[in-house]
């Protein structure tokens, strides 16, 4: 039975319905017992792998789904096989929810690997960073990333990259308080040029010094005063 499912998934003449069930009763039956002793994760990994770079967006959210549950046990494997990157660019895309929450589910149980963590960290840190802090995220989403930054912080190797990302958030944060950069402007205002300021009230010194000095001294301030 495996191996019929496995020849119609990678048949392009199956229907995509058809491919779908087929992918599902697959997963199943390759982690039963008896499937587990036919198919090894390597296999398994690489149907999940051909489900998610499907065209098809049902096909796409079984895979996702497979490799949530298959991250579990072999994390390594899936990593060795690009899932990393695969999951990274279902997250990235907002137009399908559904999809984009169990990639960053399967990316959490890929994130508790040493060697996934410094992967993880340094493709997709801001955007977890970005998520998390999204007031548009559900909760699922926020969890989630906030399970996958957990495990990112304990691997040593991730402390610069870290850092350096909590400082390029604070800096962001700043630019968006700053009374420069109002929310209901399409466009911030620039703050005034320095220097101009003091420039002309400089200016406005100098004029009146000079004009109190050529008073002063001029003949008419005599004749007035002797008046």
């Amino acid at each position: 039975v495996l191996a019929s499912l496995h020849v119609l998934l990678h048949t392009e003449r199956t229907p995509v319905f058809a491919r779908m069930r087929c992918a599902q009763l697959y997963q199943i039956l390759a982690y039963t017992p008896q499937g587990k002793e036919m198919v090894g994760p390597e296999e398994v990994g690489e149907v999940i792998m051909m489900l998610m770079k499907s065209q098809w967006v049902e096909l796409q959210d079984v895979g996702t789904r497979g490799c949530a549950i298959h991250a579990v046990e072999h994390k390594i494997v899936l990593a060795k096989l690009g899932a990393i990157d695969m999951l990274i660019a279902h997250t990235k895309d907002p137009a399908l929810p559904v999809i984009r929450e169990t990639a960053i589910k399967a990316l959490l149980n890929l994130s508790s690997n040493p060697e996934n963590q410094i992967s993880i960290c340094k493709k997709a840190l801001y955007l977890l960073l970005k998520l998390n802090n999204d007031p548009k995220s559900t909760s699922d989403i926020k969890v989630a990333t906030s399970g996958i930054l957990h495990n990112l912080t304990k691997n040593s190797a991730n402390r610069t990259r870290i850092y350096k990302a909590e400082l390029r958030q604070k800096a962001e944060l700043a630019e968006q308080v700053s009374p420069y950069n109002s929310a209901n402007n399409k466009r911030a205002s620039k703050p005034p040029p320095r220097g101009r300021k003091n420039k002309a009230a400089s200016h406005q010194r100098w004029t009146g010094m000079m004009t109190g000095m050529i008073w002063r001294r001029s003949p008419l301030k005599r004749q007035v005063a002797t008046a």
